[in-house]
Order: C-alpha cells, then structure tokens, then sequence
C-alpha cells in the first residue's frame, strides 16, 4: 500500500517507514531510506539497482525547510517494500 511521506507529531517516528523502503517521488525518482532523523530523512536515490547519489529532505509540512517542489510516498518493487527484502528474493 502506497502512503504519503509527511511527518506529523502524532507518530513522530514515522513508523511505517523504515531503513532500507523504497520511496517514490512526484518525478517518478526511486530512492531507498539511509537514515531517519525526526522529520528529517536521508533519501539513496538508485537506478537500475545502483545509487546514483543521496540528499537529505525534510518532511515536516509545517517547517519552512520542508521540501514543497516534491512529494514522496512509500513504494514497493515487485511486491518487496525494502531492498534488503528484494535483494534475498533474487538468491
């Protein structure tokens, strides 16, 4: 199931999104979770399974850094909603 990335202060974790899912953006840009800072998060943007770079965006609505060009949502890749899950389907 596809969710919108935002963060709120109810669940200030964000706890359906974990290191290592896939996250979609707007532009149609594949990218894994590296790290998860509050309502920052470091996105490893891939193609083709290989990273192509990284970036840092802030998902909290409310926050004048809060990066309003772009959405992202949750995303899966043959069913698998994390790499590591879809890397140990291709052993």
């Amino acid at each position: 199931m596809t969710q919108q990335i935002t963060w709120n202060s109810n669940d200030p974790n964000m706890s359906y999104l974990k290191t290592n899912n896939f996250v979609k953006d707007t532009n149609n840009n594949i990218y894994v979770v590296g790290r998860k800072s509050g309502y920052l998060l470091n996105l490893i943007q891939i193609k083709d399974l290989g990273a192509i770079g990284d970036k840092w965006i802030n998902v909290d609505p409310t926050s004048s850094e809060y990066d309003s060009e772009n959405e992202y949502f949750t995303h899966e890749i043959n069913g698998y909603s994390t790499l590591f899950s879809f890397w140990n389907s291709k052993k």
